[in-house]
Order: C-alpha cells, then sequence, then structure tokens
C-alpha cells in the first residue's frame, strides 16, 4: 500500500509541460453516470450534475446524481449527494487529432470521494467512500472574443459501501472488518464548461495554417 501512495505522489509531483489550470471561476458540469453496485442490488444509471472549484492542481467538487433501474420506470431509483477531493495528477497542450488548427489541454485527475446515497422508497441509504480516475479533455470557442472553456471528461470510480444496518452496528463497537460491504463501480461520460484565464485560453485558440503545421513539427 505504501508503494501504491509513493508512486501517486511521485505522479503528481511531476512536473507537467504548459502551466497547471487556467480557471477564472468555478466549472459546472453535467454528466451521464452507470453504477453497478454490490451482489443482489440493481444495476443503475442516471445523470449528475457538479460545480468544481480549482486552486492549481488541487479542486474540490460537490456533487448530485439521480439513477434508475435498467428495467424501467418501476425499478428502483437511487439519488445522491458526494463531495471530492481532486488532484491534477498530469496534463498537457496538444493539437487535436479532429483540427490540426485547434488544441486540447489532455489532463488526468485523480479523485477522492465521499457520497451518501438513499432510495426513492425509503427502503435504505448508506454511505460510500473512494477513489477515482477522471480523463479530460479541455478547449475553447472559435470564438476569440470569449474565455470560454469547454471540457469532455470520462471518469470511472470505485466506492466501498457501507449500508445503515452496518453503520448502526457499527456504533454499538463491533469491529468494521467482521461486517459485509459491497464495492460499486461507477463509470460516467459528461462535459463542463467555466471562463478561462486569458493567458491559458490563449494556448487552446484556433491557429491559422501556418500555426498550426509548426505545432505538429
Amino acid at each position: 500500500m505504501l508503494k501504491v501512495a509513493a508512486a501517486l505522489l511521485a505522479v503528481v509531483l511531476v512536473p507537467s509541460a504548459a502551466r497547471a489550470n487556467g480557471e477564472s471561476g468555478p466549472m459546472f458540469g453535467g454528466s451521464i453516470v452507470a453504477t453497478h453496485g454490490e451482489e443482489g442490488e440493481k444495476d443503475v444509471a442516471g445523470v449528475g450534475a457538479e460545480l468544481a472549484l480549482w486552486w492549481s492542481r488541487i479542486g474540490i467538487a460537490a456533487e448530485a446524481a439521480h439513477q434508475w433501474a435498467f428495467d424501467g420506470v418501476d425499478g428502483p431509483q437511487v439519488s445522491s449527494v458526494a463531495g471530492s477531493l481532486r488532484v491534477l495528477a498530469f496534463h498537457h497542450v496538444l493539437p487535436s487529432i479532429l483540427d490540426g488548427r485547434e488544441r486540447v489541454d489532455l489532463g488526468i485527475e485523480l479523485h477522492g470521494i465521499a457520497e451518501r446515497a438513499w432510495w426513492d422508497d425509503g427502503s435504505k441509504h448508506r454511505d460510500s467512500y473512494g477513489f477515482g480516475i477522471a480523463i479530460r479533455l479541455r478547449g475553447t470557442g472559435d470564438d476569440d472574443r470569449s474565455n470560454l472553456l469547454a471540457e469532455s471528461r470520462f471518469f470511472v470510480r470505485i466506492l466501498e459501501t457501507r449500508s445503515e444496518d452496518a453503520m448502526r452496528v457499527t456504533a454499538r463497537g463491533i469491529s468494521p472488518s467482521s461486517l459485509t460491504s459491497g464495492v460499486g463501480i461507477i463509470i460516467g461520460l459528461g462535459a463542463s464548461f467555466g471562463g478561462g484565464q486569458p493567458a491559458y485560453v490563449e494556448q487552446l485558440r484556433r491557429r491559422n495554417g501556418l500555426d498550426a503545421e509548426a505545432i505538429v513539427r
């Protein structure tokens, strides 16, 4: 475990090839999410929203989601709220694959997450804790007068969950290691938008043909 932690710390401390982040304010985002829960639970999918704030390589985010069972509207519905601590482990500005005149900022984020979820029928609720990784691509619009940042992201999260009953047993002094817990896997695809600092946005603006050729070289 210590070796894994040391490896992650080394990745975080590696300097990136471009200036870290460039937000001028919060990033607002939405996503499509799907969750594979512990054994005995139905898989669910739905939508989520988030508000993220960054300070250099460190970010925090408030999140919410609502998901439905795959078997239709009569299945269980799950709502959740979460908070996440994020670290920008790596990012690099590079030419877009789709258009060499455009540049994007490829970033990799590591997340620590705490989540509270409850079912619509009031049958149960639970807390979950875990970690995740997100791959993001940032770009900007064609309007040179705008400092808008547009970001697409794909993320995977692994959460250890404890039911309400298990948490009550823990309160009675029973060792958590003796309780049955489950592991949930969440995948998502989303987009975020926000304002960018002028110097950062300038790195991502569309270039003319000569500039694009120089970038590719």
